[in-house]
């Protein structure tokens, strides 16, 4: 799977990432750091990306422009160290696969996991 990782994501997920066989790379990385969400949302999409974030913004834009891409990971954590998010993925990357594929937000809490299949209805 191929992933775009937002700029509160740290550097080192996304090294975990690829030693797991992933492709991605992160919005610092790609010079993007001042991007807009608008503009990594298109980049994503146009990339076939999953974007990973913290920000609430990526799920509310889907839902505004009742997108069906990109998928997103969102990591709604206290605690937010580097360690702790690769360990929630390591237990839930293969569950979220699926769901990722099709087209959906995943919100990964400290103690469950909620997904939204896109498109997501504003009205």
């Amino acid at each position: 799977m191929k992933f775009l990782a937002d700029v509160p994501i740290p550097l080192s997920l996304v090294a975990w990432l690829r030693a797991r066989g992933h492709e991605g790379y992160h919005a610092a990385e790609a010079s993007l750091a001042q991007a807009s969400d608008v503009f990594l949302l298109a980049r994503a999409k146009h990339e076939g990306r999953v974007v990973i974030t913290m920000d609430l913004d990526f799920p509310r834009l889907l839902a505004l422009t009742a997108a069906h891409s990109p998928s997103v990971i969102l990591f709604r954590l206290s605690d937010a160290r580097p360690e702790r998010l690769s360990d929630l993925l390591a237990v839930h990357l293969s569950s979220l696969l699926p769901h990722l594929e099709r087209g959906a937000i995943a919100v990964i809490e400290p103690d469950r996991i909620r997904f939204r299949l896109l498109p997501i209805d504003a009205s």
